[in-house]
């Protein structure tokens, strides 16, 4: 008569187990799972993997993609759409990174869903803070997009003062217990994300072409950085990593 909630255990247990996975799921998806995956996929989509999976595309590096959807919480449960995407591109690279963000591209229906919350109207609104394009040229000063993949190299100076500005733009969001959802371009989206993942636990990193029509987006920040730190010149990489952008950016909003 306390008011207490009363929880199975085994509840409590599953839920758990069920975050664990969530969380790292991308760690989880060994190359046995993905050949699964493909073989489950024939049974769909037959002619589509005779003529991507293996003959264009390695288990190996559909496997990375995946990974990487993962990674960010975006379901790989539409496969055939993601390996018809994989095979339409790889001709044109074998970057993984850059492979990710056209997938994500042909995918971003369902990633705006993802993030979305019902408005009044009865549709469909996304919350989000956008980045000053000075800010996101510092960014795209530090990464080297060649032949043998794409680098980030960003100093822990910099990543410190956009995270921080990020979470200074997204004030309104944290205070109405929102997601912090960023839009950005999309040559910068996935090296932001890495700069901001260890500052801002959960935040996601949209790129503008991964933004449909019928959705109604509502800026509530823009994030900015001092003018020292947006005229201070590139100086030698001290944290390196990689990152995903496509050389050319994929197809803008439909």
């Amino acid at each position: 008569t306390q008011n207490y909630t009363v929880v199975d255990p085994t509840s409590v247990i599953a839920t758990h187990l069920t975050e664990v996975v969530r969380r790292h799921a991308d760690e989880l998806l060994a190359r046995e799972e993905v050949g699964n995956l493909i073989e489950q996929l024939k049974q769909s989509a037959p002619r589509l993997v005779e003529e991507v999976v293996p003959a264009q595309v390695k288990t190996g590096e559909l496997q990375k993609v995946l990974q990487s959807l993962l990674r960010e919480g975006v379901p790989i449960r539409d496969l055939e759409t993601i390996v018809e995407t994989v095979g339409d591109w790889i001709g044109h690279t074998r970057d993984p990174d850059v492979l990710v963000e056209y997938v994500r591209n042909a995918l971003r229906r369902s990633i705006c869903t993802m993030h979305a919350e019902a408005n009044p109207e009865g549709g469909a609104r996304l919350h989000v803070v956008t980045m000053d394009p000075a800010v996101e040229d510092r960014v795209n000063g530090y990464i080297d997009r060649g032949a043998g993949g794409t680098t980030v190299s960003v100093p822990p100076q910099l990543a410190g003062d956009v995270a921080r500005a990020v979470a200074d733009a997204a004030k309104p969001l944290l205070g109405a217990g929102r997601p912090v959802i960023v839009v950005s371009s999309p040559t910068v989206r996935a090296p932001l994300r890495q700069i901001l993942h260890p500052h801002l636990a959960g935040v996601v990193v949209l790129g503008y072409n991964e933004l449909v029509d019928g959705f109604d987006v509502q800026s509530v920040g823009l994030v900015q950085l001092g003018p020292a730190e947006v005229a201070t010149p590139p100086s030698a990489p001290t944290v390196v990593g990689e990152g995903a952008t496509p050389e050319t950016s994929p197809v803008g909003v439909n």
